[in-house]
């Protein structure tokens, strides 16, 4: 039997990103979105009704991990693990795409996006942009491979894959988007001539829609039916049918014209230069190609690195997270760039992999320190607002309390953080008139009072953030950030207050495990 090096490959990458991705996945304490995702799953489990709201993105996380805690409990670590399970699907994706990137480009990509601080530390979050990276990925290796072997089951795929992506979230419409408007202006300019001139691309169109029309018109039924089960709550809200789309749209419109987030357009350009080394490899690809120095497959990458940086350059919804996603094409183009200068052998193959080499060390060590050696409140221009070890220990301390000891209550800017943490808790959520009569505990923004009653109460940092002076930061700070990841900004800090009665005691060790 013929031996295959890339499957011999592919394992390896698989139990490499698999340790990246799940070692340790349940200890960094649930920032503020990763806990309403965490709890919006929860309570479907618990029978309450799930109902499509744009500000929380589409269904598709909420009913997937609701899933996973049916199958093998809500816990940290069972939250996280579809996320991290999407981000490791994106290596076999890669390797699916060998043909496309050759033996060395397809593994390149694949170690990129293993050793990518911004994927890995996002591949372990609770969120929806890891379904969006997985989703993006699929529908151009089930697009290539359909391109290369014209048949049924790549058209089907690719609709579930759409329609799974539509639920998703709104990246769905700029993807998708980008796709067709490559399609479009590759025949109004007829940008492939004389390879493939615009007759005979428009053509093959035309014959690949004849000759599989069917199984294109039984692929959007499932399209169709896929979403409208996820946005009507399988049929119990059918206005959501029709607000997945409008709502949808008009709301992440809203945010553009009178942003929430926003951010200057260069946002994104020193997280590449300082965390992102695969940036290195990958501009050098996207002006060789730009020139169109390549075939149709290198044209594509270079349009799409362009298309979606300047989009999400331009949003005004500046996030790191978000960096994932013209981060995923640099992955593809760099990989593709590596091969062909190992194909033309005009640069010495020792110096090549040299350099890979020292990018990839620089990839993973930014990785490792990132996910497995920062504490959350850090400073780090790929964090957001990190939450710190405070609530954690909290949660810690309110679970073991007895209910006989009297009620807890929780408000202000902790109670999401503490509403995942506290799932299983009798908690009241408010703080209304007469508390102090029934308080054991008592969570709040600031320090509480009764009189008659005696509170001791501890203030602690709930997060913290960075909004950094970039002008400061490259002049004065920049080796200092590099090197060893310090600066002398300051960072914003959120804080609580845990207000115990008198006769409680709040411990300073509760002996929490961490990787910190």
């Amino acid at each position: 039997m013929k031996r295959n090096p890339d499957l011999a490959v592919l394992a390896i990458l698989l139990v490499l990103a698999c340790i990246y991705r799940l070692y340790g996945l349940e200890i960094r304490p649930y920032d503020h979105d990763e806990a309403i995702h965490a709890w919006f799953s929860y309570i479907i489990t618990k029978g309450l009704p799930y109902k499509f709201d744009p500000v929380y993105h589409g269904p598709l996380l909420y009913y997937s991990n609701a899933a996973i805690f049916k199958l093998f409990g809500a816990t940290d670590f069972t939250a996280r693990f579809l996320p991290a399970l999407f981000s490791i699907g994106l290596i076999p994706l890669c390797y699916s795409m060998r043909r496309q990137l050759g033996s060395w480009g397809w593994a390149v990509s694949a170690l990129f996006i293993i050793f990518s601080p911004t994927l890995e530390y996002y591949g372990r979050f609770l969120g929806h942009d890891d379904f969006v990276a997985f989703f993006t990925l699929a529908t151009i290796a089930l697009t290539l491979s359909f391109i290369r072997r014209p048949r049924p089951l790549p058209v089907y795929l690719l609709f579930v894959v759409l329609g799974l992506f539509i639920c998703t979230k709104a990246c769905f419409y700029i993807h998708v988007g980008l796709f067709i408007s490559f399609i479009v202006l590759v025949v109004v300019f007829d940008s492939f001539k004389p390879e493939y001139p615009r007759e005979e691309i428009v053509r093959f169109l035309k014959e690949w829609l004849l000759r599989f029309r069917f199984h294109i018109l039984a692929a959007s039924s499932i399209f169709i039916i896929i979403y409208v089960l996820l946005y009507s709550s399988f049929l119990s809200n059918l206005h959501g049918v029709i607000s997945g789309i409008s709502s949808m749209l008009g709301y992440w419109y809203g945010q553009q014209m009178h942003p929430r987030l926003p951010g200057p357009f260069y946002y994104y350009v020193p997280r590449l230069i300082f965390h992102e080394p695969v940036i290195f490899l990958a501009l050098p690809a996207l002006i060789y190609y730009s020139a169109k120095k390549g075939g149709a497959l290198d044209v594509f990458l270079a349009f799409y690195n362009l298309a979606s940086f300047t989009v999400y350059s331009f949003a005004q919804e500046k996030v790191p997270w978000l960096l994932m996603h013209p981060l995923l094409p640099m992955t593809l183009l760099a990989g593709r760039f590596f091969q062909k200068l190992m194909d033309t052998r005009r640069l010495n193959e020792g110096l090549l992999i040299g350099v890979l080499v020292l990018l990839m060390a620089w990839s993973a060590r930014e990785s490792a320190y990132l996910c497995f050696v920062s504490p959350p409140s850090s400073p780090h221009l790929l964090k957001y607002m990190a939450t710190a070890e405070g609530p954690k220990q909290t949660a810690r301390l309110l679970e073991n309390m007895d209910e006989s000891e009297g009620q807890i209550f929780i408000t202000g800017d902790a109670t999401w953080v503490l509403t995942w943490y506290l799932r299983d808790k009798n908690v009241t959520y408010t703080l209304p008139k007469g508390w102090e009569k029934t308080a054991a505990a008592v969570v709040a923004d600031k320090a509480v009072k009764a009189s008659g009653t005696e509170f001791e109460c501890k203030k602690r940092i709930l997060r913290t953030w960075w909004l950094p002076d970039y002008k400061g930061l490259f002049l004065k700070d920049a080796w200092n950030y590099l090197l060893f990841h310090k600066t002398r900004q300051g960072i914003g800090k959120t804080w609580y207050c845990t207000c115990l009665k008198s006769k409680q005691r709040e411990p300073t060790s509760l002996g929490l495990s961490t990787l910190y």
